[in-house]
Order: structure tokens, then sequence, then C-alpha cells
């Protein structure tokens, strides 16, 4: 027997829906949700933000009334989520802590609730999130099964039928309730007139087994039956009577002996099943972030595409780092911060709601400044900076081709001849080859690895046209201060300028990457920088690793275990790329058991999206790091973006420490 759950999500910030729309989701979609619940005695579940519930405090109050008389009937069911949608892997830890604070300060005096279960913001996932979910009391989490087992096919196909646990960093776990996707879309399709109601309980029926097993029936969106969002051409014709339609289900799947419609909570209580309560690593290296549904649904969707993600993000950063400065704990400059790191703000939004939201954002990022110093840069001030007399003096060797910087045990090789590349960084006190640098054509035998593979380039791709690099011939210019020394260069795109410079500091075991890229037009396209090349002599291929932070507020690593990773590489012709890191701490570390590179990037200056590649290659391996500025996907408008990029890079060198709890 399958035993059947259902979760609508109820999202009045909906990308493509218009506030003025709003009233009639609430006649068309929320009404009749409710009504199905009451007049069928539906053990239905309802998740909903907090920002949502105060909208429709304001615009349905009797709504919102008879949800709390629902609750209080145990007639449906409460699910949490936090105050705003937003994608936890993605912001900082102590946003993800206040979004959930204030999401369940929310529930109780609106709802005089307190859920218990809470759905995972568009299902974005990282270990590092779950931490905020169990601090602020929720006890179960739900998640999609199809994604998660795509990366672990060692997991036993019927642990989809029962709730497992997931573990968290720190060594606890919370319990996990598995969504379906394709059981949702299924149901979906059915509702939209798709599917007849026999081929839908035909699909159900393939899921039956001869013992009790659960299964998510639907677990996504609210708002599109007897209505349409408008997000996409293809999306279904509006049908009259698509509650209708579900009631007939619901009333088909009660009289089947096979099938069962139970409460969400009666899932939990299957958790002492055999084929329950397994502690999982949903992550992996290939996948630290999961996402919904089909590929294209990856974090670059709420990093790097949309009308200007990039941008918003790196306001919001700022933001973050100024309410950090002045150390508040105001809950009102906490609730407008999640409210601007939305979700729905990064997707399909409208025109009219877009002008809106950048006026809010301009108006708190103007607040926040007038009442905070600004942000320190970090450098020491003049009466604490070392003599000049305590460095090293720096040697110089101008090549044709290469210029060449040593100062003691440490090298760096610039390539002139490919636009100020890092051609090698050697620190023989470290290490007696290459930490890293370029890896040139020819090196390995694979056909599919053929190309020249540099450090600190700079690619755009646009369809139809040429790939533009900055890898041209230059002129540098070299300047020296006390510590420091730094290598110039422009570089003319055709599309617009590079203006590229390295900073050596070999007190701190360090390089500085500084680019500033000024673009002639807007493009659909991709533009990537910020490339990290390890050199493969110079690593433990047994123990390769990277660590970053998504979200909480301890870092994630990744062993890589010989499997290929492919973060960067295109899902189709219209999606670009496939994962990305969150990095809410602004820094990645890539190394081996000896020794690390750790790289760190200025959110508050460019949000950009670090991305893993990396593959066996014979005895060898090609692993790196890269920094997504732009992206395509089919939230990206054809004039999104910007034109003016401004991206630090700083990479320093280390002893490597033992990994964290690795991510498996």
């Amino acid at each position: 027997m399958i035993q059947l759950y259902t979760l609508f999500h109820l999202n009045l910030m909906y990308s493509a829906i218009e506030e003025s729309e709003r009233k009639q989701v609430v006649e068309r979609c929320y009404w009749p949700l409710l009504e199905l619940a009451e007049s069928r005695h539906l053990p239905l579940a309802l998740e909903l933000p907090g920002v949502t519930l105060e909208i429709l405090q304001q615009l349905a109050p009797d709504w919102v009334a008879k949800l709390r008389t629902l609750l209080q009937e145990k007639k449906v069911e409460l699910v949490g989520s936090g105050y705003c949608q937003l994608i936890g892997p993605l912001v900082p830890a102590k946003v993800n802590h206040w979004n959930q604070k204030l999401g369940r300060q929310t529930y109780r005096r609106v709802l005089h609730a307190t859920p218990e279960v809470a759905l995972v913001n568009e299902l974005a996932y990282s270990a590092g999130i779950l931490e905020h979910y169990l601090n602020n009391g929720y006890r179960a989490i739900l998640m999609e099964w199809n994604n998660a087992r795509s990366h672990h096919p060692e997991w036993p196909e019927r642990w989809r039928c029962f709730p497992q646990k997931a573990a968290a960093l720190d060594g606890r776990s919370i319990e996990l309730i598995w969504l379906d996707c394709l059981a949702f879309q299924r149901f979906q399709r059915y509702a939209h007139g798709e599917d007849t109601l026999e081929e839908y309980l035909a699909f159900l029926n393939r899921r039956a087994s001869d013992s009790v097993a659960y299964l998510s029936l639907y677990g996504n969106d609210a708002e599109i039956f007897d209505f349409r969002p408008g997000r996409y051409q293809t999306e279904a014709p509006l049908q009259q009577g698509e509650w209708a339609r579900l009631a007939e289900l619901f009333d088909r799947v009660e009289e089947a002996p096979h099938l069962a419609l139970v409460p969400l909570s009666q899932v939990r209580r299957a958790r002492t099943h055999p084929d329950a309560g397994h502690v999982l690593s949903l992550e992996s290296a290939q996948q630290p972030v999961l996402v919904k549904k089909q590929p294209k649904y990856n974090l670059t969707r709420w990093a790097v595409t949309g009308r200007n993600d990039l941008e918003i993000n790196t306001r919001c950063y700022e933001i973050y780092e100024h309410l950090l400065a002045r150390g508040t704990d105001d809950p009102e400059a906490w609730r407008e911060l999640c409210f601007l790191w939305s979700s729905d703000f990064r997707t399909h939004l409208t025109e009219k709601r877009w002008r809106a939201y950048l006026a809010r954002l301009q108006r708190f990022y103007q607040k926040v400044h007038s009442r905070t110093p600004p942000v320190s840069s970090g450098r020491p001030p003049e009466s604490a900076r070392p003599d000049a007399n305590a460095f090293r003096p720096f040697e110089m060797e101008h090549g044709e081709k290469f210029l060449t910087v040593r100062c003691g045990d440490q090298e760096v090789v610039f390539n002139l001849f490919r636009g100020l590349t890092l051609h090698s960084f050697t620190h023989r006190d470290l290490c007696g080859t290459p930490l890293l640098g370029t890896l040139p054509h020819g090196y390995f035998d694979e056909i599919e690895l053929g190309a020249d593979f540099y450090t600190g380039h700079t690619v755009i791709e646009i369809p139809g046209r040429r790939r533009l690099t900055d890898l041209c011939r230059v002129d540098a210019h070299v300047s020296e201060a006390p510590g420091q020394c730094t290598v110039r260069a422009t570089v003319d795109l055709g599309l617009g300028t590079a203006e590229k410079s390295w900073t050596f500091e070999p007190a701190q075991n360090r390089l500085k990457l500084r680019l500033r890229l000024r673009l002639k037009e807007h493009f659909y396209g991709t533009v990537r920088t910020g490339f990290v090349t390890l050199h493969p002599e110079s690593y433990d291929v047994e123990t390769l690793f990277y660590r970053v932070h998504n979200g909480g507020h301890s870092p994630e690593s990744f062993p890589l275990n010989h499997e290929p990773v492919t973060h960067p590489l295109p899902v189709s012709a219209l999606i670009s790329a496939r994962q990305g890191l969150g990095c809410t701490e602004g820094w990645v570390q890539l190394g081996d058991a000896r020794h690390q590179v750790s790289v760190k990037v200025a959110r508050r200056r460019c949000a950009a999206l670090p991305m893993v590649q990396y593959q066996r290659a014979g005895e060898r391996f090609f692993f790196r790091l890269l920094y997504s500025l732009l992206e395509l996907d089919e939230t990206r408008l054809e004039k999104a973006g910007k034109r003016r990029y401004d991206f630090e890079q700083e990479i320093s060198f280390g002893q490597a420490r033992v990994p964290d709890r690795p991510s498996v």
C-alpha cells in the first residue's frame, strides 16, 4: 500500500506575479485550497514564508483567520520555511539564522502555531544550512529525493519510501522527509489536463508495493492551479475547474484499496522502520548544493543570471558587512536584508516589480551606509606596517615572453604573451615544483584536454560569436612598495578593456589579482574570470579536496575521490553551467593532505560564483577553480548583467590542515 502525503507551497512573492494580481491568486488558488481541505477532510500540509503570511494578513485577513482555525482544529498542517524564501547556500550564516528566527516569530504571532517541519527554500540544500533549522527548533525538513539519489547510487531505492536523516556539519542530524519531483510534475500535468485521471492513477499504481510505503503526492506551488503566473510561453493553457479536477483525484485515491491519504506528521512516525532513519550526506563534490527538478535548476539561477543577480547580490553583501561592522541585533534591519535577498527577485521578476525592488534596495543601502563607518579594507594602518628593511629585496628577470619575480624561496612567473596570466608560482619551502599556474597544450595525452589551461585570465563567450579572452601580448608595468611588487597591464578585448594587476606579497605567501573589466555593450553570453589551475606534480591525487562555506558557520569539505567534477560545463545550449559554490564567507580552499591554496574574493565588491572542475587524466589530473560573473538560463534577459566588473582575488598558500567532516 502507498501512503500519500501532500504539501502545497504558497508564495505571494512569486516572481512572475504582479502585486496587483495577488488578490486574484488568493481567490483562485488559496481559498479553493482551504475549501478542499475542509470540505473533504483531506490531510493537507501548507507551507508559506513569513512575508507571504504578513501580506495575506493585510490583503485577506479572513483567509488567515480561516487557516488559523483549521490549524487549531488539526484539519491542516503547517510547514515552515523562514521569513523569506531565500537561497540558504548563497547567503551568510547570520542571515540564514535570522531568516529562520524571524519566520518562527511570524508563525507564532499570526497563526499561533509553531511548525516542527520545514521546507528547504527552493529545495536548494547544503549541509551547512541544517544548523539553522536545528537551532531554531525544527525537527524535520522536506527535501527532494531524485537529485540527491542521482549522485548517491549506493542508496537502496526503497529508502525513498521512508523518512531518513540528514547529517549536519556539527555531528547532529535532522529528520528528512522526501519529496518526489517526478510525482509532483505528473500531478501538475493531470491538474492542467495534460494527463487523464486514468493515466495519472496508472502512474501511482506503478509505485504500489506489497508493504507499506510513503510517497509525496505533491510538493510544489499552489499558484499554478486555476491561475497561470505567466513565466513561460510553454505553460499549459488554463483549464477551468482545475481545483475540481484535483478534488476528483483525491476522491478516487480515497476509494482505492491500495492507496491512502495521510498527514505529513504520520510519515515521521515511520522513522522506526528498518528502511528508515539512515543518516545521509546528500551533498557531494559533484553536487555540493542540491536544487529541485532538472539540472537547469542550479545555483547559477539565483547568483549570476536573472535581470542582474550579480549586482544585487553584491549590494546585499555590502549591506550585510555594514550590519556586521555596526554589530546590530535590530530585527527590523535583518528582516529587511532577508527580504532583499529573496529568491523571487532573482528569477522571472516583472519589470514593474524589478524597478520597485531596486528602489527599495537603494533606500536600505543608503540608510545602512549613513549610520555605519566604512568597512575596513583589511590593510594595517601606516604605523603598524612593517619597516621596509624587514623585507627581502625582489629580483626581476624581464624576458621577451616571461617576467619572473623572486623573493627568498618564492618565485612568480608571468606570461607576457598571454595577457599577464600566471605561468607558475613556486614556494620552495612548501614544494619544489609549482603549486599552480599554466598547463600547456600537450601536457595531457587526453584529446579532450588538448588545450592550454591558464591561471588568472578572463573568458567571454557569446553564442554565435567568437570567444573573447584577454590572452594576448601585453606591455607590463612593474612597481615596488615595501613588501609588495605589482605588475600591471591593459588588454583590448574588442568589446571593451580589461585592466589587470597582480600584487606579490611574499611575507604573507600571497598573490592578489585585480581585474577592471569595462565593456561597451550588453550581450547575451557568459563571463568567467579568476581561473586558478593547480599543477598536478605538486599534489597527491589520492587526497585532493576542496573546502567552502555554503550558508553555514562551518566550512564543508569535499574529497574528490577520483570522480569528475563538472560545475562549469553546460547543461544544454540554453543553460551554460550546472553547479556552483555558495562561498558565503568569501573563500575557497583547494589542496591535498600536504598543502593548500586559499582563494578569497571580496563579496561586497563582486559576489562572483565559484565553480570547480576536476577529472583524472592517466596518472595526472586536471583541477581548477574559476569564478562566474554571468551565466545563461531561461531567467536571463537579453540585456541583463553589467558592463562594468570589478573583481578582486587573493591567492594564499600554506600547509593543509585536516579537512572537516568529509561530505561524501
